[in-house]
C-alpha cells in the first residue's frame, strides 16, 4: 500500500479505485496459467484465425473484389488496389509524411497533386479518359468525386454493363496516368493526350491478343 504516497491528485485516486474494484472479486489458485487464442474454438493459434481478425468490422465492397478478376497484368491489379487504397506515393503523401517532392500536379501544372485529383479532377486526365470513353463508347459521368470509392463506383457504372472488358479499360487507363506521371517527374519526359491515349489502347490490344494466343 505504499503506493498509494505516490497519488497526488483525485484523477488518479479514483483511477486506483476502479482498478481495485476490479481485480478485488479475481480468486488466485494454485493452479499453472493457460494461455488461450480466443479467436478460434479451440483456444488454439491459427495463422488463419489471426488473418480473419484483421478483418473484424471492415465492410466489404463488392465492386472492390472485382479488381483481382479483371483479365489485366497481375501489376496492373495489384496498382489499382493501391490507388483505391490510397497508397500511391503522390506528392501530398510524400510532404505529409516529411519528404520532398513538387507538390504541384504533374499532368496538370495547376492543382496540387492527390491521388484523387490526378485520377478524377486534373484536366490533362479528364481528357485521357473522354477519349478513352470515346474509343469504348460509354458514358462517361460528370462531375467531380469526393472519395477514390465514389471515383470507381461511379466509372464501373459508366458501361452498360460492368463487364471485364469495361473493367480492363478502366485499370489500364489509369494505370498509364500514373505512369506519366512518373515519367514527367523521373525522367523529364511527357506525352500529350493523344499519345497516352494511344499507348492505353495499345496495351489493352496487345493483352488481349496474348490472352487469346494463350487461351
Amino acid at each position: 500500500m505504499r503506493g498509494l504516497r505516490r497519488i497526488s491528485s483525485e484523477v488518479a485516486l479514483r483511477q486506483f479505485v476502479t482498478l481495485w474494484n476490479q481485480v478485488a472479486p479475481i480468486q488466485l489458485s494454485q493452479q499453472p496459467d493457460n494461455i488461450t487464442w480466443r479467436f478460434s474454438p479451440d483456444g488454439e493459434y491459427t495463422a488463419q484465425s489471426a488473418y480473419k481478425v484483421q478483418f473484424i468490422g471492415s465492410i466489404r465492397e463488392p465492386r472492390w473484389k472485382k479488381i483481382w478478376k479483371v483479365k489485366v497484368e497481375q501489376k496492373c491489379r495489384f496498382f489499382i488496389w493501391l490507388l483505391l487504397q490510397l497508397r500511391l506515393p503522390t506528392a501530398d503523401r510524400i510532404l505529409r509524411r516529411g519528404g520532398q517532392a513538387n507538390p504541384v500536379c504533374q499532368l496538370c501544372h495547376t492543382t496540387p497533386e492527390s491521388t484523387l485529383h490526378m485520377m478524377d479532377q486534373c484536366s490533362y486526365s479528364t481528357a485521357v479518359w473522354q477519349k478513352m470513353a470515346q474509343w469504348t463508347q460509354f458514358q462517361l459521368p460528370q462531375g467531380n468525386s469526393m472519395t477514390m470509392r465514389a471515383w470507381w463506383n461511379r466509372l464501373v457504372r459508366a458501361g452498360a454493363q460492368p463487364n471485364a472488358q469495361h473493367l480492363q479499360v478502366i485499370i489500364y487507363t489509369a494505370w498509364n496516368l500514373c505512369k506519366e506521371r512518373c515519367r514527367r517527374v523521373f525522367q523529364n519526359k511527357a506525352m500529350n493526350i493523344d499519345q497516352l491515349e494511344s499507348t492505353t489502347r495499345n496495351d489493352i490490344v496487345m493483352y488481349r491478343e496474348a490472352t487469346l494466343i494463350v487461351e
